[in-house]
């Protein structure tokens, strides 16, 4: 069984998908509200999803076996350049060579939160940061092979969002 990891599960809906279709899961998010959440879905829908709180922010020390695949959807828009070099660090340290890691998030493209600029604060009052492809590449590269890299529309509640899609394969 091929072990993946959700890198800011929030409640856990891509952990419980990716277990139904197979893979061993692991979700990580820093809130520990999110984490009970998502433990108290996965228990109603009978799946063994282990769920752990860490701040990807600052340097991980967790005793985790290494993974095959990492996936982030919507978690790198919020995570601030400051932090990037330690997230991008942190994600390696989890996973085996030649891993693969998923990263979507909004693209500097996307005009649904009203404008332009690299920050941005969204209705409910969340300040995002915008990447475009470049700063994708120039982040991961040392420590990723770059595998496909795109700017994508996804589909919101309230409109289109323009996203990148990263896959990439640990060095």
């Amino acid at each position: 069984m091929q072990k993946a990891i959700d890198i800011g599960c929030g409640l856990g809906n891509y952990s419980r998908e990716l277990a139904r279709m197979g893979f061993e899961m692991c979700g990580i998010d820093f809130s520990n509200v999110a984490i009970e959440r998502a433990k108290a879905l996965v228990s109603k829908d009978n799946l063994s999803i282990e769920f752990l709180i860490a701040d990807f922010t600052q340097e991980i020390i967790l005793h985790l076996s290494e993974f095959n695949f990492a996936f982030d959807y919507g978690l790198l828009h919020h995570i601030f350049p400051k932090y990037r070099e330690v997230y991008a660090r942190n994600v390696a340290k989890l996973l085996n060579i030649n891993a693969y890691y998923l990263s979507i998030a909004f693209s500097e493209d996307d005009d649904y939160f009203g404008g332009k600029g690299k920050y941005r604060k969204t209705p409910t009052g969340s300040v995002l940061y915008f990447s475009n492809t470049n700063e994708i590449k120039e982040l991961f590269s040392p420590l990723f092979h770059i595998r496909d890299l795109k700017n994508i529309t996804i589909p919101g509640k309230n409109g289109n969002h323009r996203a990148y899609y990263a896959l990439m394969q640990k060095r």
